[in-house]
């Protein structure tokens, strides 16, 4: 072959080489021409979202000139900075030409951080695409997240004055309260878990069509349920649409806090007026007539807190561990929407502070690095610094590691003078003495760091197990702390167990990361290990989550279930509110540390094993926040004891019982300490709605955290656990003639 035709193959072979390789760098643009797109991602509601919390993410497609089925990913940094993917649990069909709305959760860790949304088809990233607080113009921007002790109201329907209690109650406290308007129920979640971070969703029923989806759909109705139930709380007015919204296929009759009369009509507002000072008077017009239509409810359950005759107008009722505010009035028409009282009755319905209540002050408040205002400390911060000291594993301290630096640095540069050049007299000897101390010196920090921290796998772990007696609903939250002594990954599930031990099989269940409680301000992997993690598609598994040596990870489990053990109880409400009765421990183990709470009164019932039988006896009760007050040994520090240690583990206990009765106890006024990460958790309200609470802990574990199906434990492991039990109770009715 001659020299030229050598030239010419040559080139033809480098433009097929170019063909094919622009083609296998850009299989997308040679298969489909204009590939899918992100037109919009909506976080949270409006644009509001908690940290630590999970929250809706919503992403719109654009399909592109080919329809491809796929799945959908979330990459974004937890709270100790290492990505985690949340995927969509069912593959998504992205059509051509078509617009597609996919509504995933996700859990942000960062308050500056960023989102990854991945679009997985034909093995293959179609779309790839990050997002974060810095977008420019045109671009989508991830908004900040709200911090754990600022409040988000979500409003469904016309404005019910909200904003006016927002503005008081940032008048007192100084603390900014988000409020997302939603006017669409199709806005709402499909999972519980979806209002996390809500404090309060409050619903007007001015226009019943905007829920007539709600049965159309029946997902946004059960979450919205669920979550009630679990802790939510919500606000409800019905005035005049009460037969179309609450009748007993409508779409919010299980709500309702009794069962719908036949239609009333309101003539007075006196008894309105007078729960929010008696100063502020409704404008009822020029003939200062009044006729306002409302639902009249029989068989109530719940606090009567104002009523016109025997017509409840507001009622406070209980739903499992959750409440419901019902409002028989339409705040949203005339004449209440030129009442200066709403903002002052929203205020109080929601638990809001007014202007000169006894909150902490807010230039009292130490200030976060975001210029908002922090309130005292986190108690989920102090939860997970108590789960944090491990049995056998001794810190190093600060002044210790300094001091070690610096003889290092002692001994590989005057040391290894001194000897090589004044003992040894051979300088070149360095290049033997030097790789020397290095080893030595490496081998000996690894001998002290086994020595401080061992080799053994340790866990902590707490529980707290809810049940509501009447419906036989139980919900578990479970905090764990592992401390791994090698670099590894783990593959986590959570079992729950009934007292007895057994695995529970019918039950809902999430397991995430921990949040610290406090501010997380930066982005990115905050892991030396390098990788991430996943969490399975039903969100109640973590798969490959990696953990370096000697450090630790934390991790929440939340769970629900119907309960098979139960405590039994017989009470009645005897004078000036004081429970009396019995109460039998039914549960397969015995209980310490048990109090019985109601109202503003306590028993302290020390030990109840298995079987046993508590009597309360009028006399013997004590004051409810005198007892709550003294955390950690309830029936020592309350009766007066005096040289009560707190120990590391009773540092655990007092915090969680902190974050159990927060609000009973004015932690929040009194010592600063915010249960804002997990409010649910505190149930002081249903003190005061005909329920009694029954505390005890327990030696044994109540759920079981495995590793790749194997249960992870180790020889140190501790555990503390804690059964609440709520009971129906009988209460005066308030306001019924």
């Amino acid at each position: 072959m001659t020299t030229g035709a050598w030239l010419t193959y040559a080139r033809l072979s480098l433009a097929v080489l170019a063909v094919l390789a622009g083609s296998m760098a850009s299989p997308l643009a040679a298969e489909e021409p204009n590939p899918p797109t992100i037109e919009d991602v909506r976080i949270g509601f409006e644009g509001h979202y908690k940290i630590n919390h999970w929250t809706p993410v919503e992403l719109t497609f654009q399909g592109g000139s080919k329809s491809l089925t796929g799945q959908v990913k979330l990459i974004l940094p937890d709270g100790d900075g290492t990505p985690s993917i949340v995927s969509s649990p069912r593959p998504v069909q992205l059509l051509a030409g078509r617009r597609v709305k996919v509504l995933m959760y996700a859990k942000f860790g960062r308050s500056y951080g960023e989102l990854r949304v991945i679009y997985h088809a034909n093995d293959r990233n179609v779309i790839d695409k990050t997002i974060d607080s810095n977008g420019g113009p045109g671009q989508i921007v991830l908004p900040l997240p709200l911090q754990a002790d600022e409040r988000l109201i979500v409003t469904l329907g016309a404005s019910i004055g909200v904003e006016d209690a927002a503005r008081l109650h940032q008048q007192a406290t100084g603390r900014q309260t988000a409020i997302a308007h939603l006017n669409d129920v199709n806005e709402l979640p499909t999972e519980w878990y979806g209002y996390d971070g809500v404090d309060w969703l409050v619903v007007s029923t001015g226009q019943p069509e905007l829920f007539a989806a709600m049965i159309e759909t029946g997902a946004r109705r059960a979450a919205l349920g669920q979550w009630v139930e679990l802790g939510g709380r919500l606000l409800l007015t019905v005035g005049a649409q009460a037969q179309a919204v609450l009748a007993p296929d409508a779409p919010l009759a299980n709500f309702a806090p009794g069962r719908l009369g036949e239609p009333a009509t309101l003539r007075r507002t006196t008894d309105l007026e007078s729960y929010v000072g008696g100063s502020r008077k409704v404008r009822t017009g020029q003939d200062g007539e009044l006729a306002l239509s409302i639902p009249k409810l029989e068989d109530v359950v719940g606090k009567i807190e104002v009523a016109d005759g025997n017509r409840p107008l507001i009622v406070r009722s209980p739903r499992c561990f959750g409440q419901v505010v019902f409002v028989a009035v339409d705040l949203d028409r005339r004449p209440f929407i030129d009442w200066e009282g709403r903002g002052i009755l929203i205020t109080r319905l929601l638990g809001l502070s007014e202007p000169g209540t006894n909150e902490i002050a807010a230039q009292n408040k130490p200030a976060n690095p975001f210029g908002r205002q922090r309130n005292g400390v986190d108690l989920l911060a102090d939860l997970r610094h108590g789960i944090e000291n491990f049995k056998g594993v001794t810190p190093i301290s600060f002044a210790l590691v300094a001091a070690l630096i610096l003889g290092y640095i002692v001994l590989i540069g005057p040391g290894d003078y001194f000897l090589v050049k004044r003992l040894l007299k051979r300088m070149e000897l360095t290049w033997i003495t030097f790789p020397i101390w290095v080893v030595l010196v490496s081998a000996g920090a690894y001998a002290l760091a086994v020595y401080t921290k061992g080799d053994d796998l340790r866990l902590n772990q707490v529980d707290l197990i809810d049940v509501d007696v009447a419906s036989k609903s139980a919900r578990g939250t479970s905090w764990f702390n592992v401390f791994s002594p090698q670099s590894q990954a783990f593959d986590l599930r959570v079992e729950p167990m009934e007292p007895s031990g057994a695995t529970i099989a019918q039950d809902e269940r999430l397991l995430a990361w921990l949040g610290s409680g406090e501010v997380n301000m930066g982005g990115g992997s905050g892991s030396l290990f390098a990788g991430r993690y996943d969490f399975s598609p039903h969100l109640d598994e973590l798969i490959r989550v990696p953990i370096q040596v000697w450090s630790t990870k934390g991790f929440l489990s939340r769970s629900s279930y119907k309960a098979a053990e139960l405590l039994t109880a017989d009470l009645q409400l005897g004078p000036d509110g004081v429970p009396v009765g019995t109460l039998h421990n039914s549960l397969s183990i015995p209980l310490s540390d048990c109090v019985l709470l109601s109202g503003s009164w306590a028993y302290l019932l020390g030990n109840l094993a298995s079987g046993d039988t508590a009597r309360l006896t009028p006399g013997e009760q004590r004051d409810l926040k005198h007892v709550l007050r003294s955390p950690g040994n309830w029936n020592s520090a309350a009766a007066g004891e005096t040289g009560v240690v707190m120990s590391p583990s009773s540092n655990v206990t007092a915090t969680l019982q902190k974050m159990m009765f927060c609000k009973a106890a004015d932690f929040d006024a009194a010592g600063g300490a915010s249960n804002g990460d997990q409010q649910y958790l505190d149930l002081s309200e249903l003190l005061d709605l005909d329920r009694a609470i029954f505390v005890g802990q327990a030696s044994k574990p109540a759920a079981q955290l495995t590793n790749a199906g194997q249960p992870l434990a180790g020889p140190d492991d501790q555990h503390w656990t804690v059964y609440r039990f709520v009971f129906p109770v009988q209460r005066a009715k308030i306001g019924r003639e």
